[in-house]
């Protein structure tokens, strides 16, 4: 396949050329044709999609018509295979709650 016919970025949100620079930025890459490129931009912005559609529901079920991050934070705490994000979507803790925590494990040690 030498001869790729171009795709029309169009249809993305994301910038073609955006993609390519995450891409490149990985120190094993070694070359991306462009219909790959274009195919992690479409499954990029599906991803997105159903990540934002499934905390608005959260949102909406608790009456309100602002996400916040504790919606995204829930969806990924409540669905396994979203369960890569547990690192960079943590539920958040109360600075108090953190504090007392550390006290209690500093009294016991």
């Amino acid at each position: 396949m030498d001869s790729e016919k171009e795709i029309p970025e169009s249809t993305l949100t994301l910038p073609i050329s955006r993609i390519k620079k995450i891409i490149k930025m990985d120190s094993d890459h070694v070359s991306c044709s462009d219909s790959a490129t274009y195919l992690l931009g479409v499954s990029t912005e599906l991803f997105v999609k159903s990540f934002v559609e499934v905390a608005s529901g959260n949102a909406k079920i608790e009456n309100r018509k602002k996400i916040t991050y504790q919606d995204f934070s829930k969806v990924v705490r409540t669905f396994d295979n979203l369960a890569f994000l547990n690192d960079t979507v943590p539920p958040t803790i109360k600075v108090r709650d953190l504090i007392e925590t550390e006290t209690a494990k500093a009294n016991q040690a």
